[in-house]
């Protein structure tokens, strides 16, 4: 099989995001990845390693995830 692995890294943090890999591809909200059975995720980042032989992809966050919104703050 030739799916790959996406982590996300944070410094020297790798954490894994998504299995079984299949495709990638650039959208204007970042990069939309879907897996052999059809499912999608999207991530925000650069690409730092492309490790095509371990079938291994990171992706360096910086500044860590959006918090989420908290709706009237009043």
């Amino acid at each position: 099989m030739c799916e790959s692995q996406v982590y996300l890294s944070q410094g020297d943090n790798e954490e894994l995001f998504f299995e079984d890999v299949a495709v990638i591809r650039p959208s204007d909200a970042g990069w939309v990845l879907t897996d052999i059975f059809g499912q999608t995720k999207t991530v925000v980042g650069e690409i730092e390693i492309l490790d095509l032989v371990n079938h291994k992809i990171v992706f360096a966050q910086r500044g860590g995830p959006e918090p989420p919104a908290s709706g009237d703050a009043g």
